[in-house]
């Protein structure tokens, strides 16, 4: 299971609802990503810095070999 960090100012509920079928779901105020967070969403998975909603899904899916958490 993957564990996934995203700043609750960048990340919308919905989202932070669909990576949570991948693994455990830690929102937080700041991420210390700020000049990433800025241009957009951005989420830390198993320590890596990745960023858009649907390149996370896909990313996370591949992390957890695809399975719902």
């Amino acid at each position: 299971m993957a564990t996934i960090e995203c700043c609750v100012n960048s990340v919308d509920a919905a989202s932070r609802s669909r990576l949570a079928e991948y693994g455990s779901v830690r929102g937080d105020r700041c991420l210390e990503h700020c000049e990433t967070c800025r241009h957009g969403p951005c989420v830390v998975v198993d320590g890596d810095l990745l960023t858009g909603i649907e390149a996370l899904e896909m990313a996370v899916a591949a992390a957890t070999g695809g399975d719902p958490a």
